[in-house]
């Protein structure tokens, strides 16, 4: 998604809730009963892809080159987690974790090498070689974590029934879990990319910790219908991009004498609820959300001898069932 969707979307956010007639107030409006929240989730996956490569720019040998489809990471995966969140007049704090559990059986269609870290072979880069027509089993456990904080310098409202307040973003983005390959015995060890550093297992088991962390700024709003003591319909959203700064290569483990990086990263977020009203003015919520998460860092290695690309779009929609307080 391009920046001017991005803020395409942020600006609909506002139009929208400046179409009706309204009176301008400091802060986020949102009853005091209802402050607070907290949200039990559950849902899917629905989508999951990611790709890496390591190809030498003059000499086109490749190091490495798969992707999550190799490893026959291809459906959607069941998925839980939980939102909380805190509102004060202008700053609102929320976390929101998901867990991301992948299981996956495949026959390697072609020969390819994956870099990790849990394999030692004395190299100053170490891959595992999966070679064609033989079976490889991946797994795959970890959260998707989001920390923010949401400024809300003004709210528009109309009345009783209805406002709208627009935010600032600022937060990070962290996908971080830990990976167990299998592809069998080991068979030997070979050479990869013609660098005599640069060793592969042929064949044998790794495992070790995997993720990124990223920071985040991004628009967004919340639309509220409904009277404050009563049944409320609650709409929001939130578009986050990387605000880039020459430091954002320490998030990224993209290997050893890093240079010219380049680096997207889009976070999209839509989410919907009803309040049901209980006693003292706290609700019951039932909701849906849906988030798309869009990834991409490409860098030169070793002295520019190497470019390497990692691409990584993940899709969920996942149900809530929570109370605000």
């Amino acid at each position: 998604m391009s920046r001017r969707h991005i803020f395409s979307i942020g600006l609909a956010l506002l139009v929208s809730g400046s179409m009706v007639q309204a009176e301008f107030v400091g802060g986020r409006t949102i009853p005091d009963a209802r402050d607070a929240g907290l949200q039990l989730r559950a849902g899917q996956i629905t989508s999951i892809k990611a790709s890496v490569s390591d190809v030498g720019l003059r000499s086109g040998q490749i190091r490495e080159d798969f992707s999550l489809n190799d490893l026959g990471v291809d459906g959607s995966y069941a998925t839980f987690g939980l939102t909380a969140d805190k509102a004060w007049r202008f700053v609102t704090l929320m976390v929101d974790a998901i867990y991301l559990g992948i299981d996956a059986d495949q026959v390697a269609q072609r020969s390819y090498a994956i870099g990790l870290d849990g394999i030692d072979l004395g190299g100053d880069y170490d891959y595992l070689q999966v070679d064609a027509n033989t079976s490889i089993h991946v797994e795959f456990t970890g959260a998707r974590i989001e920390v923010d904080g949401l400024i809300t310098p003004f709210s528009i409202t109309a009345g009783e029934d209805f406002s709208f307040s627009p935010w600032i973003s600022l937060g990070a983005y962290a996908l971080a879990g830990a990976y167990d390959l299998d592809n069998g015995t080991v068979r030997g060890t070979v050479q990869v990319g013609g660098f005599s550093q640069s060793f592969a297992s042929a064949g044998g088991t790794a495992s070790g910790p995997a993720g990124f962390v990223l920071p985040e700024i991004g628009l967004g709003g919340e639309l509220r219908f409904g009277n404050p003591d009563a049944f409320n319909l609650v709409i929001n959203g939130n578009v986050a991009v990387l605000p880039w700064t020459p430091s954002t290569s320490m998030f990224l483990e993209l290997g050893d004498n890093i240079s010219d990086l380049e680096m997207d990263h889009t976070n999209v977020k839509l989410n919907g609820y009803l309040e049901f009203p209980r006693e003292g003015g706290r609700a019951w919520t039932l909701g849906v959300q849906f988030q798309q998460v869009d990834t991409s860092a490409s860098a030169l290695l070793d002295n520019g001898a190497y470019i390497k690309d990692v691409d990584i779009k993940m899709t969920s929609v996942t149900g809530s069932l929570g109370l605000r307080f």
